[in-house]
């Protein structure tokens, strides 16, 4: 029995992989070449990026093309699909997810960030968990602790 994959999902990855390889082509023809120091364009750093962005894209229009063999162009959900998806428990943690890790950055500016690290890590233990909250509650304060001193004390990067 042939495989039939996934045409809508081979599809949209298809474009977005080519749309990415096409950017990794052109900024590694924008890193310098150095040809009189190196010894020619071979030796460029940007020679590798190329050869892989070329790679990239050359399998990304094969997936591109077997989705269009297989009509995964026909993306468009119908309304009952796209309200089922709108209201389905993932999607609703997902977003709280975002809003967790949103909230951390806005955080980072007006308070310190180990406080901030504490009460995301807290937030997201307690939503998504499955311990106790005194649990996650120690959990939370001994990593943001160790975050504090692994960053600050050994490799002596200073956090906002």
């Amino acid at each position: 029995m042939k495989d039939k994959g996934m045409p809508k999902a081979d599809f949209v990855m298809g474009l977005i992989l080519m749309a990415c390889s096409i950017v990794i082509v052109v900024e590694s023809l924008k890193i310098p070449r150095f040809e009189k120091d190196w010894g020619g364009f071979y030796a460029a750093p940007g020679f590798v990026p190329l050869i892989l962005g070329i790679t990239l894209f050359v399998m990304s229009l094969a997936l591109f093309v077997r989705a269009l063999k297989m009509k995964g162009y026909r993306i468009i959900p119908s309304r009952k699909m796209l309200r089922d998806f709108v209201h389905s428990k993932p999607v609703h943690r997902w977003c709280l997810a975002i809003i967790y890790t949103f909230s951390f950055f806005f955080l980072l500016g007006h308070i310190y960030f180990y406080l901030a690290a504490f009460l995301v890590l807290f937030a997201f233990m307690v939503t998504f968990g499955e311990h106790k909250r005194w649990i996650s509650l120690i959990i939370s304060l001994i990593a943001s602790a160790a975050i504090y001193l692994v960053f600050t004390k050994i490799f002596l990067v200073p956090l906002p």
